[in-house]
């Protein structure tokens, strides 16, 4: 009686542990890349005019988002030569892309979480835009506009999983007339993977300046292009082996009490 209380205990903690493991939860790889310029705090220190309706110098605003995964992809764009406010959102199962040109320019990639899927998502804003300088003399122009950043990935700890974000930011300001132009710019690329993190935060002011005569024409333009991607590589021999193993105890454990109650009838 003891070795076979042994003997049937071991078979219950087999079919316990292969259950468990069965039913546990993974945590899949993520990408989140995020981005934007306050458009709506833009400081211009300078008297001009922004210029409309002009062929020439026309205003120019321009959205693109794109996600994919093995099962489709989904992709649109927009543009308009104003101002007004355009926006976008693409969603396909764990792939996202959002952008926007209004209060914010802002652009937002998403990948993630899944396992086996490989989720892609892209997205692109850009505004541009003209005005004459209006001073009565030779003077410095200063543009000052605040931006953030939110970068977050991370790679599941199985073999081959991995996450990784891309960004691209740009802001410009330009003398037409004297073609002399200044720009910002702020680009980052992140991989990690089996079981690696990568987090980054910014919440900062830009300030660039640059010199104008009277009468000059000058741009303004900002761009943003993030990109997400994201893989969970689940290790299905091993998981295979736990199932069986559950399965294997519980047909052992039945078995065994069925001869058992045989035995007894006899």
């Amino acid at each position: 009686m003891g070795k076979r209380n042994i003997t049937t205990k071991i078979l219950l903690v087999s079919v316990f542990f292969g259950l468990l493991f069965l039913h546990k939860p993974a945590y899949a790889s993520y990408a989140y890349v995020s981005a934007l310029f306050k458009w709506e705090n833009l400081n211009i220190s300078g008297n001009i005019q922004w210029i409309e309706n002009d062929n020439s110098y026309p205003k120019h605003s321009y959205v693109y988002g794109y996600a994919k995964n093995d099962s489709g992809e989904s992709w649109d764009e927009t543009q308009n030569y104003d101002w007004n406010q355009l926006q976008l959102a693409i969603s396909i199962p764990q792939a996202r892309a959002k952008a926007e040109t209004g209060s914010y320019i802002s652009s937002e990639s998403i990948a993630g979480p899944h396992g086996q899927i490989r989720p892609y998502s892209e997205s692109v804003v850009r505004k541009e835009g003209y005005f004459t300088y209006l001073e009565s003399s030779l003077g410095n122009l200063t543009v000052s506009i605040p931006y953030k950043v939110r970068v977050t990935l991370f790679a599941s700890s199985d073999p081959g999983s991995y996450a990784r974000g891309d960004l691209k930011m740009s802001f410009y300001l330009k003398n037409i007339n004297t073609s002399y132009d200044t720009q910002w710019s702020y680009n980052l690329s992140k991989y990690v993977n089996s079981g690696g993190s990568f987090s980054k935060n910014i919440d900062d002011l830009i300030t660039m300046g640059l010199r104008f005569e009277p009468g000059n024409i000058g741009s303004i333009s900002f761009e943003i292009h993030t990109q997400a991607y994201a893989e969970s590589v689940v290790p299905l021999p091993a998981t295979l082996t736990l199932v069986a193993t559950g399965l294997t105890g519980i047909f052992m454990f039945g078995r065994r009490r069925l001869l058992w109650s045989r035995t007894l009838d006899h």
